[in-house]
């Protein structure tokens, strides 16, 4: 019996060293499954890129890649089996144990003589699904950078104050009727009214991506938000054309209007871009640069909303000894990627080299935007945002009624 063999004969509980080349097999074999969910969200984000490209061209839809990407991202998640461990959650259910149970603590070393088949495993599956979520750290971030390039903030010097004022007073609306009401007439759970609100308010989906982290929201408010927004965005651009002939709006209203109410930035261009009888190209930059001031407020409007957040969060923990009033710093840090954000916009504003850049770039942050959307959409559960049903639509189209309605009456004093 050789040193090897006599070792392992006295000490049966030694543990065999496995070569390094199959330690490494071992660990790329672990890696490949979350590699491979990070595939599957990128290639969606490629796909429906195509998807969105194809609709307008052939058929004139204007839908956004996002939204496909997030359809998508989710159906393809609740396709998947149940069965699978997550790795989020894979400890076992508590145990209730009777009155008067003795516990006492766990044998070190019955823990350490378990063998690899008795402990828990997680499955291929859920590090694929795990693999996939794994997008919204690093992708919703260099999105939101690279969407920065869609701040011209040279289109605001020419907007009047008056037009300045009433959109701003426009977006106020849209947060007293979504937001402020919640409690009073909707009465929508957790924080769905507020990314409504800040969805409809501001710049549509990318308002919601990234306020969503800073207020803690669940992925499936998220989500609704989401679809909620781009059904009434839809739905809007479906109905200025008819309420332009109906009201014989003006061309400086009807851009106005757009550039002030519709969701997204796309929208907003097909409406003026797509208007007949056709718009002035001077008027399509105009309802442009309303837009743009409305992505501006994206910044402050994501800060103030975490910290408000932090702070409600601290007042209802009556846990903790800690009084101390959570810190703008805080809020900031939550959305750090906000200062990139700016400054790109900045350069791409006021340096023509830039923009010539950034424009060339334009397929690469639609792709990168929309595969962080199916990355969210692989952490949502389908049933829950069925369950919500249609109230969050309801609620956002009626508070663009009542936003349209306020831009007809009001718009008409402030436009000669």
């Amino acid at each position: 019996m050789n040193a090897k063999e006599l070792d392992s004969a006295n000490n049966p509980s030694s543990v065999t060293v496995l070569p390094a080349a199959a330690t490494r097999t071992q660990t790329a074999r672990k890696a490949m499954p979350p590699l491979l969910g990070l595939a599957t969200v990128v290639l969606l984000g490629l796909v429906s890129y195509w998807v969105a490209g194809w609709l307008s061209s052939s058929f004139k839809i204007s839908l956004d890649a996002v939204i496909i990407a997030l359809i998508l991202g989710m159906a393809i998640k609740n396709l998947l089996p149940r069965t699978t461990t997550s790795i989020k959650d894979d400890t076992p259910p508590e145990t209730v144990l009777p009155p008067g149970t003795v516990i006492t603590a766990p044998d070190a070393t019955a823990e350490a003589k378990q063998t690899p088949a008795d402990k828990p495993t997680i499955s291929n599956l859920a590090r694929y699904v795990s693999g996939a979520q794994l997008g919204t750290k690093f992708l919703i971030p260099a999105a939101i950078i690279l969407y920065g390039a869609n701040l011209d903030i040279s289109r605001l010097v020419a907007l009047p104050w008056q037009v300045i004022l009433i959109t701003l007073l426009g977006m106020g609306l849209f947060y007293l009727l979504i937001y402020w009401l919640n409690p009073v007439l909707w009465k929508m759970p957790g924080r769905l009214n507020e990314l409504i609100a800040t969805g409809s308010a501001i710049c549509g989906a990318s308002a919601i991506v990234v306020v969503s982290p800073s207020i803690d929201a669940e992925p499936e408010e998220t989500s609704t938000s989401l679809l909620a927004i781009t059904a009434v965005g839809l739905l809007a651009l479906m109905l200025y054309p008819i309420f332009r002939a109906m009201f014989g709006l003006s061309d400086e209203l009807y851009a106005l209007m757009s550039g002030a109410t519709l969701h997204q930035t796309g929208l907003v261009r097909a409406a003026v871009t797509q208007a007949k009888p056709a718009l002035d190209q001077s008027i399509v930059a105009y309802a442009l640069a309303v837009k743009t001031l409305r992505i501006v407020m994206l910044a402050p409007v994501a800060i103030i909303s975490g910290f408000l957040h932090l702070r409600i969060q601290k007042d209802s923990d009556k846990t903790t000894k800690d009084h101390k009033r959570p810190s703008w710093t805080s809020a900031v840090l939550r959305v750090w990627f906000l200062g990139p954000f700016i400054i790109l916009g900045l350069l791409t504003s006021f340096i023509p080299e830039v923009r010539t850049f950034m424009a060339d770039l334009k397929p690469l942050e639609s792709i990168v935007f929309a595969s962080a959307l199916a990355s969210i959409g692989f952490d949502i559960d389908i049933e829950s945002v069925i369950l919500s049903g249609m109230k969050p639509v309801l609620v956002a189209l009626l508070a663009w009624l009542g936003v349209m309605l306020f831009f007809m009456i009001t718009a008409p004093l402030f436009i000669v």
